[in-house]
């Protein structure tokens, strides 16, 4: 016999320890069930809210405030303004003077050398790019032998064990320091004047 009412069904499936009739019975008790929605525009009455209680936290505000920034907004339109047209004219002009005084400044320098030492200095330069890689590589290949032979060491439980045991050393000498050193500047040791 089997009952009618849908939650006796899925309680009677669960009794009798059946995995798929409990399930398509909890599935039938769920698809009676209303699924009630918020009314049109809650989450945004939410959000007001909470932003003028102050609840949200300043992150969570900021994306409202910098709208005008968002990529929606093209470069003619930010153009449009004055003040973007004297930043980008002063920008100009600016770079356009930088750029003179360091071939100004840098005319003395470059006069003294000649077309093959700047060839030699690349060369050289490109050298020692080569050597910083290679020496590089070196390094890289020695910490990896080190990472696997400490593995392998840790891969034992005595190794493991003292390495526990030198850590809690460390731990418990650093924690014994930091509360000598506490003690020593607190206002209780001072001699009073």
């Amino acid at each position: 016999m089997k009952p009618r009412d849908p939650v006796a069904r899925w309680l009677a499936a669960e009794r009798a320890a059946s995995e798929a009739e409990a399930e398509a019975a909890l599935a039938a008790l769920l698809a009676d069930l209303d699924q009630p929605a918020p009314p049109a525009g809650f989450a945004a009455r939410v959000m007001r809210r909470a932003a003028e209680d102050g609840v949200l936290p300043v992150a969570a505000a900021a994306p409202a405030r910098w709208r005008s920034w968002s990529p929606r907004v093209s470069w003619p339109q930010v153009m449009r303004s004055t003040w973007a047209r004297a930043a980008a004219v002063l920008l100009l002009l600016t770079s356009g003077l930088t750029v003179a005084l360091a071939l100004g400044a840098l005319q003395p320098l470059l006069a003294g050398f000649s077309s093959g030492d700047l060839v030699a200095g690349l060369a050289d330069l490109a050298t020692a790019v080569g050597a910083a890689v290679t020496g590089l590589a070196e390094a890289v290949e020695y910490f990896a032998a080190l990472r696997r032979a400490i593995a392998l060491a840790l891969g034992s439980p005595v190794v493991a064990l003292a390495l526990g045991l030198c850590l809690a050393l460390a731990a418990g000498g650093f924690r014994l320091l930091h509360d000598i050193l506490q003690r020593e500047r607190s206002w209780s040791y001072v001699d009073p004047i």
